[in-house]
């Protein structure tokens, strides 16, 4: 599956799921702040251990 920019995304860290936001572009937000990762020429670069993943919304919840 091919991850939309405003589809929902998680911050994973060694396997667990942190925080999930309704974008990619929150998500990486965060993670910059919390120092879960860097801006590297332009591109998110996670932290080891840390993934941005784009996850299923919630039922109930997906844009009309």
């Amino acid at each position: 599956m091919m991850a939309l920019p405003d589809m929902p995304h998680a911050i994973f860290i060694h396997g667990e799921r942190v925080r999930t936001f309704d974008t990619r572009e929150e998500c990486v937000a965060v993670a910059l702040k919390q120092c879960w990762g860097r801006l590297f020429d332009g591109a998110f670069v996670p932290s080891p251990g840390t993934e941005i993943v784009p996850v299923e919304p919630t039922p109930g919840t997906a844009p009309k």
